[in-house]
């Protein structure tokens, strides 16, 4: 919940479960409630482990990947959540990074985030 109250944007959320029976009927609940509330601008893919004690992160990272349609990607593992004023922030500035960002990636500081 975190994310979608500090984050106005897009979001892809890949959701990597061990045990589908006991984890989805959660993910579910929430993906019906932030879309009752209005929130449609997000995607929520569930992914069943083969393997319980692996977790792919490639994987879960490149599902997410060919969801996005946008022109710029903000990639953050569940334990990262932005400033509420970083969605903004960005915005303001994406012509900017659009052109920057042509044949470079950024990294942005982990103490940026709270």
């Amino acid at each position: 919940q975190a994310y979608f109250d500090r984050w106005a944007g897009p979001i892809v959320a890949v959701i990597y479960m061990r045990d589908k029976d006991k984890e989805y009927p959660p993910a579910a609940r929430f993906a019906r409630e932030q879309r009752s509330s209005g929130r449609l601008n997000f995607i929520l893919e569930v992914v069943h482990a083969a393997d319980p004690s692996l977790y792919p992160a490639n994987l879960v990272r490149n599902i997410a990947l060919s969801h996005v349609k946008t022109s710029l990607v903000f990639m953050l593992d569940i334990d990262l959540i932005p400033d509420a004023g970083f969605y903004p922030f960005l915005l303001s500035k994406k012509q900017w990074i659009e052109d920057q960002s042509k044949d470079h990636i950024f990294t942005i500081p982990a103490f940026q985030f709270v």
